[in-house]
């Protein structure tokens, strides 16, 4: 205890807190590399007021204090600024920055005259402030450790699962065509958009057609979650199979995403002598870092010149949110670049629009994974592309205003961009590729909701989704409107690649019971 007073080191460990639950609370979503920037940054600058304020005072102890209560002003005031916005203050219009900052400063300036003037002995002040300070620290580092150990290992074992039956190339597999597997995160299906958001996507759906394109027109997903959504496609099964294979593995339910990296049709394809082509998507489940092409932004995806959605988060729970909250209403124009709260997302959408097309120009057989994260949320594009003044979308309107406006302006936009992409790869492939379009998953119709809205939403009404084929050389009957994406390569596989794969059952499924399908509500498609 001694020890404990006589060196105040809880500035450090305060400075490094924020960051750490953070991850720790959205560790399943973001890779660890996100950390580190926001991590050194909040140490510099604890170090650097500590240094300061010691210089001023000459006193370590009344120095570390200060450093303490600034760093507990600085971080919590986003926090506090939300929460106020949710209370009865809101509705009488003073829950202003004005107004929060003058009472930080204030209890600033309290604590600033305590330390000085009032108390002698900070001894007992230093013990409990490093005790709290290793305590906080100590429970999201606890959790993100176990999580560590726990996916590694999981990852580990999932990169030695081998499938019983691999498919190899054959002499018939001399012009192999390129593979393209695009995700359109939420885009739902044509049915829903007209009926319960009122929009008329036909025609896109017919530009698709008129180009080649099958699109099943009753299609739903097999799962209603992105990663439990692709990891199922991507494995060709159902997750009770792969729930078993990971039990053997020692990989937990919630882990069952780690199968994605090591899929059975990446196996296939590496085998049939393809090359591997992910992207960056800044969610840990689809980012494919080990393929043999890994697209991302610069040399560091996190690079200086972005800040990533997680920091974004971060900065929102701070006193930075004033400035936010400033450029909102005084400088909108720098929200058109850098300076935007989403530029990162923005940037990762626009690099993968712009590398799509050159996949073609590469020398060998490539597969292709590409998940978009459109026209799913943050809601940044207009119908045209052009940015949303951030002051107006999101963030700034009701619920009921970003969505389904939002959702609907960027299916608009992500509509036209996906067509252009698509007629670039087909002018530029040698051999006419294999492209398969998806929806990983659906949005909630309005229809449905509103006829009872304060019901429970059943978490399978958002199961319809976009479903587009390109197959060249294919006969029509080996398509059809329900078929799922459990299906889609073993659909590609038996008819480019001598595979015999079955087809199985175009079921959609709850996660909560893997084992009970649930209905097509939706009159045109039911059965």
């Amino acid at each position: 205890m001694h020890n404990l007073a006589k060196i105040p080191f809880h500035p450090l460990l305060f400075a490094l807190f924020p960051t750490i639950a953070l991850y720790a609370y959205n560790i399943h979503e973001v890779s660890s590399s996100v950390i580190w920037r926001p991590l050194l940054i909040s140490l510099a600058g604890a170090i650097l007021s500590l240094v300061v304020l010691r210089l001023l005072i000459r006193d370590w102890l009344k120095a570390a204090l200060i450093t303490s209560f600034v760093l507990l002003l600085f971080f919590t005031y986003g926090r506090v600024y939300d929460y106020l916005k949710t209370t009865p203050l809101a509705t009488m219009n003073v829950v202003r920055h004005r107004y929060l900052i003058a009472i930080f400063t204030g209890l600033l300036f309290l604590a600033v005259w305590l330390m000085l003037k009032r108390i002698r002995n900070l001894k007992p002040a230093t013990s409990v402030f490093n005790i709290m300070a290793i305590v906080l620290l100590l429970l999201p580092a606890f959790q993100i450790s176990t999580y560590t150990i726990e996916t590694s290992s999981g990852a580990q074992e999932a990169s030695k699962w081998m499938p019983s039956t691999i498919l190899t190339v054959s002499d018939q597999q001399a012009d192999k065509p390129d593979v393209y597997y695009i995700i359109l995160d939420t885009y739902t299906r044509s049915d829903v958009l007209l009926n319960d958001l009122g929009y008329d996507n036909s025609d896109f759906i017919n530009q698709l057609e008129k180009v080649g394109f099958y699109v099943a027109d009753c299609s739903r997903s097999n799962y209603n979650t992105t990663r439990y959504s692709l990891v199922s496609s991507l494995n060709m099964s159902f997750l009770p199979e792969l729930y078993a294979k990971g039990a053997e593995q020692g990989i937990s339910k919630e882990d069952i995403w780690l199968y994605i990296k090591p899929s059975l049709v990446r196996r296939n394809f590496e085998s049939l002598g393809y090359k591997i082509v992910t992207f960056d998507t800044g969610y840990i489940w689809t980012t494919v870092d080990d393929a043999d092409l890994y697209l991302q932004r610069g040399e560091n995806a996190y690079g200086m010149q972005f800040i990533s959605p997680f920091e974004q988060m971060l900065m929102d729970s701070t006193m930075l949110s004033i400035y936010n909250d400033f450029q909102l209403k005084s400088n909108r124009d720098k929200y058109f670049g850098a300076a935007n709260p989403n530029a990162y997302y923005i940037g990762q959408q626009e690099f993968i629009f712009d590398q799509l097309p050159k996949i073609p120009e590469i020398s060998y057989p490539t597969f292709t994974f590409a998940h978009i994260n459109l026209p799913h949320r943050p809601y940044v594009f207009s119908p045209k592309g052009y940015l949303i003044d951030p002051a107006v979308m999101p963030g700034n309107t009701p619920e009921e205003v970003q969505f389904p406006l939002g959702y609907l302006y960027a299916t608009e936009y992500i509509d036209a961009k996906i067509l252009a992409i698509i007629e670039e790869i087909l002018s530029e492939s040698k051999t006419p590729p294999i492209i398969i379009l998806q929806g990983d998953h659906g949005t909630p119709p309005m229809s449905i909701l509103k006829e009872n809205p304060n019901a429970p939403q059943p978490d399978w009404y958002d199961s319809p989704i976009l479903n587009a084929y390109y197959l060249p050389g294919v006969k029509s009957d080996k398509l059809y409107p329900t078929i799922s994406p459990v299906n889609s390569f073993r659909v590609v596989f038996n008819e480019y690649f001598g595979g015999k794969y079955e087809l199985l059952p175009d079921e959609s499924y709850q996660i909560t019971d893997v084992t009970k399908p649930v209905p097509e509500v939706y009159p045109d498609c039911q059965k």
